[in-house]
Parts: C-alpha cells; sequence; structure tokens
C-alpha cells in the first residue's frame, strides 16, 4: 500500500489551504516590511525636523546678545519641550501601527478559518 505524501498533491482536498497559507504567510511578511518601513520613515522625517528646529534656535541665540540669558534658556525648554512631544508622537504612532496589524492578523485569521471550514465541509460532501 503506498502512502501518500505529507505535502498536499494537486488531487489532495487540502491544496487550497496550502496556496491560502503561503498566500497569507507573504501578507504578514509584507504588512510586517511596509511597518517597519513606515516607522523608518517617520522617525527619519521626525529627526530632521527636530535637527532643524535646534539649527534655526542656535542661530536665534548665536545672534542674540550675551545678556539674554534669560531667553537662552527659554529656546532651551522649547527644544526640551519639543523633544517630549516628538517621543509622545513616536510612541502614539507605533501604538497605532501596531493596532492596525493586529486587526490584519486577525481578519487574516478569520479568512483561514473560513477556508479551513470550507474544505472540511467539502471533504465531507466528498465522503458522502
Amino acid at each position: 500500500m503506498a502512502l501518500a505524501p505529507p505535502w498536499p498533491t494537486p488531487s489532495s482536498p487540502l491544496q487550497p489551504t496550502c496556496v491560502a497559507t503561503t498566500t497569507i504567510i507573504i501578507i504578514i511578511i509584507t504588512v510586517i516590511i511596509i511597518n517597519i518601513v513606515v516607522i523608518v520613515i517617520i522617525i527619519i522625517i521626525i529627526i530632521i525636523f527636530n535637527i532643524v528646529i535646534i539649527v534655526i534656535i542656535i542661530i536665534i541665540v548665536s545672534n542674540s546678545s550675551s545678556s539674554s540669558s534669560f531667553i537662552n534658556v527659554i529656546i532651551m525648554n522649547i527644544i526640551v519641550i519639543i523633544n517630549i512631544n516628538i517621543v509622545i508622537n513616536i510612541i502614539i504612532i507605533i501604538i497605532i501601527i501596531i493596532i492596525i496589524n493586529i486587526i490584519v492578523i486577525i481578519n487574516i485569521n478569520i479568512v483561514i478559518n473560513i477556508i479551513i471550514i470550507n474544505i472540511v465541509i467539502n471533504i465531507i460532501i466528498i465522503n458522502i
């Protein structure tokens, strides 16, 4: 008696699950890559924005007279506040992206389950 191969053959009723699984894995990998790219781009934009602000503030400070130390302190405080705000924004963006990913993965899981249920029903119908 010949044993059936462990992988789904074209005649096997399990072939759709094999195709669906590979498609879903590709989708998940694509989503992860897109997320990484988006996060990196956002962080780069924020860093550039931050550097520009700091350079502008340094130019303003260097052009002002040395007696205005009070203004310098205020400007340094503004830089700190901007940096804190940027960090908070990065965290919020990353949380939003993670939530979107979870939703996408849940949806993909639901699709997998529907495909598997359909295949099981088809196998039962074929056997009857």
